[in-house]
C-alpha cells in the first residue's frame, strides 16, 4: 500500500539482518519493535521492495492491524486474490483458510507484513 520512498538511506546492518532472517530456512515469524517514529515501517517497506526485486515471484502481503475488522477484511482480500474457495462465506474462518492455502503452496514463497500492531 506504500510507494517506495526514494530517499531511504542507511540502516544497511538492520536491512541485512532482516533479509537474512526472512530468507533463512524455516523462518516463520519476526517482530520489529521499538518506539513509535523510529522507522519500523520504513525498514519493513524497504526490505519488501528489495525482496520483490530479488524474488519477483514471491507474494508479499501487507496487512494492517489498526482494528480487528480491518485485519479480517485485509485477510479476506488476500483470500480473494488467491481465489480460495469459500472465502466469501460470511461464516468462513478466513484466517484458517489463508493459513491452509499458504501452507499448501509453501509459505517460503510468501512474505506477510502485519503493521500498525501498536496495541
Amino acid at each position: 500500500p506504500f510507494v517506495k520512498p526514494p530517499s531511504f538511506v542507511g540502516r544497511e546492518a538492520q536491512l541485512a539482518q532482516l533479509s537474512t532472517h526472512i530468507s533463512s530456512e524455516g523462518c516463520r515469524q519476526l517482530a520489529i519493535y521499538c518506539l513509535g517514529g523510529c522507522g519500523k515501517t520504513a525498514l519493513a517497506l524497504e526490505d519488501s521492495y528489495q525482496t520483490r526485486e530479488q524474488q519477483p515471484t514471491r507474494a508479499i502481503f501487507w496487512v494492517p492491524l489498526a482494528s480487528q475488522e480491518i485485519f479480517e477484511q485485509a485477510y479476506r482480500e488476500i483470500g480473494l486474490l488467491l481465489r480460495i474457495p469459500g472465502i466469501t462465506d460470511a461464516k468462513a474462518d478466513v484466517k484458517q483458510l489463508i493459513k491452509a492455502r499458504l501452507s499448501d503452496e509453501g509459505a517460503e514463497h510468501c512474505l506477510t507484513v502485519i503493521y500498525s500492531v501498536d496495541d
